[in-house]
């Protein structure tokens, strides 16, 4: 053994044959001997597993490594601040020294200033203020604190949902943006200035409205000439209007009505071309137009005279006099009695006036028209009774004298108007067909069919003699011709 106490250590002379040997110095550290290493024992060393302040004991590798790896590789350095965790260099805290006030300053509490207040100061500003808090109820013209009663209070008078509209000067509702918006859109870019007058709506500057006024009358005259104020001659009630008489200085009141003496009061607007008109039973009058159409005034398109009675030529828009008599052009005058059904108009003498005549037998003209032959004559003419153009479906698309129905395919139904004197009446008809189809459609009448105000159409395909054709729906035009 030997002594290692103090400076004098004492090393043993190690020889050849102890190579591989361990030096192992006891616990109390004054000593020390040299072992073999497969003597020495697990339990002679402790390792521990933990970092320690106190410990003279070895400790594990991989705990210094965890230690060490929770550490920066490199210190940063940053100016003092509240929000960073670095350490500061002593140029970067000189730095921050600097910009420090050598003498603080101190000021009156204030919300503007960063200085420090005295406590003096603090007292001084303390006294300004209430001993003790006043409350008032939410208000734009108070500033005292509210209570949170009175605050819920005024809530509660508030609306719980906002309802917005669009910017009106009759609503107190708030408008959004997009309400704005739109208002905004519909003003002028441009404020345009015109001289006051009665039919625009932009303002006008003080210029213009000093220009204006200085045409008007400095002092108003009375009297009715023009430019004066009409002074009134006697009392005026509701409903009358003014009216001066002759020379007469002063103005009366004149009634509103329909009696004599008063003025015609209108009971609707008055628009276009109209007349006044009084309905009976009312006591206000109405405009009327003036036109050719129903409800309408009749409207002259020159004078009327003499013995004249009104007109509308074809295609006018007004009315005509046209002059009553029997010469050309003008209108008959029918004397004696009535004119009824089935006579004609005669002039009977040489006064220009007309009777109704009607066919007789009888051989001159006062008895009657015409012969007896001659009336057979005319009532054996042949005429039109009805004809129609009928389309696919049935419907009668123009036409007089009757109508039509489709029954079934191809087979449609004909009713006239007015019965026949019998069932003998002729019957034509024509299909309609294209240039480039000639199907061979035809249109024949059912010959069992004939009443005195029907009868049945039936088209189809032509036949090949042996087998009835195949009924089609097409157009056709009908025609029936009888005599009276």
């Amino acid at each position: 053994m030997a002594n290692i106490t103090g400076d004098n250590v004492q090393l043993p002379e190690i020889a050849t044959s102890d190579a591989d040997k361990v030096v192992v110095v006891n616990s109390s550290g004054d000593d020390y001997t040299l072992l073999a290493q497969g003597s020495i024992s697990a339990q002679s060393i402790t390792v521990d597993s933990a970092l320690s302040g106190s410990s003279t004991n070895p400790v594990q590798n991989n705990v210094i490594n965890t230690a060490l790896n929770t550490k920066q590789d490199t210190l940063t350095f940053n100016a003092p601040s509240s929000n960073n965790s670095n350490p500061s260099t002593s140029a970067e805290i000189k730095s921050a020294l600097d910009l420090k006030q050598d003498n603080l300053t101190f000021n009156a509490p204030s919300s503007n200033n960063s200085n420090p207040s005295t406590s003096a100061e603090i007292k001084s500003a303390l006294d300004l203020k209430q001993d003790n808090l006043t409350f008032n109820a939410p208000s734009s013209n108070n500033s005292n604190p509210s209570t949170s009663a009175q605050i819920k209070t005024a809530l509660d008078l508030k609306q719980d949902n906002l309802t917005f509209n669009a910017p009106s000067s009759n609503n107190s509702n708030p408008s959004t943006s997009a309400q704005i918006k739109t208002a905004l859109d519909l003003k002028q870019d441009n404020l345009t200035f015109n001289a006051p007058s009665s039919n625009n709506s932009n303002p006008s500057t003080s210029a213009q409205i000093k220009t204006a006024l200085d045409l008007k009358q400095d002092n108003l005259t009375l009297g009715g000439t023009n430019g004066s104020v009409p002074v009134l001659g006697e009392n005026i009630s509701t409903d009358f209007v003014l009216k001066k008489n002759g020379t007469e200085a002063n103005f009366v009141g004149i009634g509103l009505g329909n009696q004599v003496g008063r003025i015609l009061q209108v009971g609707n607007a008055i628009t276009g071309t109209q007349v006044v008109r009084k309905v009976n039973g009312a006591t206000t009058f109405e405009g009327v137009d003036v036109g050719n159409t129903s409800g309408d005034l009749v409207s002259l398109g020159s004078n009327v005279t003499g013995t004249q009675l009104l007109r509308k030529v074809n295609g006018a828009t007004t009315f005509e006099g046209a002059t009553v008599g029997s010469n050309a052009n003008c209108i008959p005058i029918i004397s004696g009695t009535n004119v009824t059904n089935g006579q004609f108009l005669v002039r009977t003498s040489a006064n220009g006036t007309f009777e109704g005549r009607t066919l007789s037998n009888a051989t001159t003209s006062e008895a009657g028209l015409m012969s007896s032959a001659d009336k057979t004559k005319l009532t054996n003419l042949i005429r039109i009774v009805a004809f129609g153009k009928i389309n696919t479906n049935g419907v009668l698309l123009r036409g007089s004298g009757l109508s039509s129905t489709r029954t079934n395919t191809g087979l449609y139904a004909i009713t006239l108007d007015d019965a026949r004197p019998n069932s003998n009446y002729s019957v034509f008809t024509t299909v309609m067909e294209s240039t480039s189809a000639r199907d061979d459609i035809i249109a024949t009448v059912d010959t069992a069919s004939f009443t005195t105000t029907t009868f049945n159409v039936s088209v189809h395909e032509g036949d090949n003699n042996t087998t009835a054709g195949t009924r089609v729906n097409r157009q056709f035009s009908v025609m029936v011709v009888d005599i009276d």
